[in-house]
C-alpha cells in the first residue's frame, strides 16, 4: 500500500472536520514494512499525540507545535479537499437549478426547465461581478482547481474588495495568488488559520492588496525557519501597497533586526498597521529595533505578550512614526516603564494598557499604583506621558 495522493507539505482534513498537514510520508520502524504511514501534524494541537516520533523510534519529523502529531493510515476518511469554484458555486449559486427535480423525472426537467433553469442560473452568476465581499470560510478549499475551473472565474468576481479564506486547506500562496489574480477590486484578503508551506518569489495576484490577515498560520519572521520560505517577511515584501498586516497567534516568540532583512523590508515603507497580538513576544529592544525598518508605522497592536518596557540606549532608536500602541495583557509592572515607554514613542498620542501588572498589583506591580484606583492610576500614566490623547479607549481630558 502506498500514500496515494497525499505528499509532504500537503492540507488534509479528516472525517471533514479536523484539519491537519503531512509533515511526513514513509515506513515506520517497528511497524508493517508494506504500510505507508503519513505523519499529520494538527491545526487543533490537542489532538497530537507526540512530535513526530513512534515510542522510542527515530524522530521522523519535528510538527512546528510540540506534541501536535499523530501518524494515521491513509484512508477514505482523509480528505485532500477542493477548489475554490467549487466552493464558491456552493455557496454562491442556488443548487436546486443545478440538479434534476426530484419530481420529474431527468428528461422532462430537461425538457420544461433547461432554458428558464439557465438563465436563472446565467443570472446568478452574473450576481457574482457585482459581489464586493466573498466569504468562504472554513470551506475546504485547497488551490484555484485545474486549468478549467480557473478560466471559469474570468470577468466573474470583478467587484470582489474583500476576500476571506480564512481555515481552510492551502498550502500553496501561488493558488491565494491565482483566485486573487480574478479579483482586480480586491484590497482586503484573510488567509488565517492556513498552514502555507510552499511561498512563490512573486505574487503578482497580490499587488491591489491593502489589508492582509495571516493570523495563526504559524508564519515567522526568521530567515532560517523549519520550512526556510514560509516567513512573512517573503510574503509582505512582494505587496508593495500593503498597508496593514496581521500576524496574531503565530508564535513570532522573536522579532529583531535579523530577521527582518534590509533587502526585504525597504519594500515595505507603506505598511501603517502592524498586529502582533499572542505571539510571545518577549524582548522589547530587539522588537523596537526591527521594528525601526517601517519608517510609516503608525499603528502597533501587541496585545497579550510578555512584554517589559526597557529603556532606551540613545535617542536616534526612538520610533517618532507610531501613534497608536496597545499593549493590554503583557507585563508592564513598574512606573519607570512608562517614562522608558515615552522615550521609544515620542509621538505616540493613544495607548491601551489594560490588563497589566501596572494597573492590577500581579508580579510586584507596585511602581506606579496606588491601590486598585483606575483614575488615579490613569492620572499618573497621564503625567508621565503627557502628549497622550487617548488612554485606554478613552478621550485625555486636561
Amino acid at each position: 500500500m502506498n500514500s496515494g495522493r497525499f505528499f509532504v507539505g500537503q492540507r488534509v482534513i479528516l472525517d471533514d472536520r479536523h484539519l491537519g498537514t503531512v509533515r511526513f510520508s514513509g515506513r515506520v520502524e517497528g511497524q508493517d514494512p508494506e504500510q505507508i504511514w503519513l505523519g499529520i501534524e494538527w491545526d487543533d494541537p490537542t489532538r497530537g499525540k507526540h512530535s513526530g516520533q513512534f515510542k522510542n523510534g527515530p524522530i521522523l519529523f519535528r510538527p512546528l507545535i510540540p506534541n501536535s502529531a499523530t501518524f494515521i493510515k491513509p484512508s477514505a476518511r482523509l480528505g485532500a479537499g477542493r477548489s475554490f469554484l467549487k466552493a464558491l458555486k456552493e455557496k454562491y449559486l442556488d443548487q436546486e437549478l443545478l440538479s434534476p427535480d426530484s419530481h420529474l423525472s431527468a428528461a422532462l426537467h430537461i425538457a420544461q426547465n433547461e432554458e428558464n433553469a439557465m438563465r436563472k442560473v446565467a443570472l446568478r452568476f452574473s450576481c457574482l461581478d457585482r459581489l464586493r465581499l466573498i466569504g468562504l470560510e472554513f470551506s475546504r478549499i485547497n488551490g484555484a482547481g485545474n486549468e478549467l475551473e480557473v478560466a471559469e472565474l474570468d470577468g466573474l468576481l470583478t467587484s470582489v474588495e474583500t476576500l476571506n479564506l480564512s481555515s481552510n486547506m492551502f498550502s500553496d500562496l501561488d493558488e491565494v495568488s491565482t483566485i486573487a489574480r480574478k479579483m482586480p477590486q480586491l484590497r482586503t484578503l484573510v488567509l488565517s488559520s492556513n498552514r502555507f508551506q510552499f511561498i512563490p518569489e512573486t505574487l503578482s495576484g497580490l499587488s491591489a492588496v491593502k489589508i492582509l490577515y495571516l493570523d495563526s498560520t504559524l508564519l515567522t519572521w526568521e530567515q532560517v525557519t523549519v520550512s526556510p520560505t514560509s516567513h512573512a517577511i517573503k510574503i509582505a515584501r512582494q505587496i508593495e501597497g500593503l498597508a496593514e498586516l496581521s500576524l496574531s497567534k503565530c508564535r513570532i516568540s522573536h522579532f529583531g533586526p535579523s530577521d527582518v532583512s534590509i533587502r526585504g523590508a525597504h519594500l515595505c515603507e507603506n505598511l501603517s498597521a502592524l498586529t502582533l497580538d499572542e505571539n510571545g513576544l518577549e524582548n522589547w529592544q530587539d522588537l523596537m529595533l526591527g521594528l525601526k525598518l517601517f519608517q510609516r508605522l503608525q499603528h502597533l497592536n501587541l496585545r497579550r505578550n510578555r512584554l517589559k518596557i526597557t529603556s532606551v540606549e540613545n535617542a536616534a532608536m526612538a520610533l517618532s512614526s507610531i501613534q497608536q500602541l496597545s499593549l493590554v495583557g503583557n507585563m508592564i509592572a513598574k512606573g519607570r516603564e512608562i517614562d522608558d515607554l515615552r522615550d521609544w514613542l515620542p509621538s505616540l498620542s493613544s495607548l491601551f494598557l489594560d490588563g497589566n501588572p501596572l494597573y492590577d498589583g500581579r508580579n510586584g506591580g507596585t511602581g506606579l499604583l496606588l491601590g486598585h484606583d483606575v483614575r488615579k492610576n490613569r492620572l499618573l500614566v497621564l503625567a508621565r506621558y503627557p502628549t497622550l490623547a487617548h488612554l485606554d479607549g478613552s478621550q485625555v481630558r486636561y
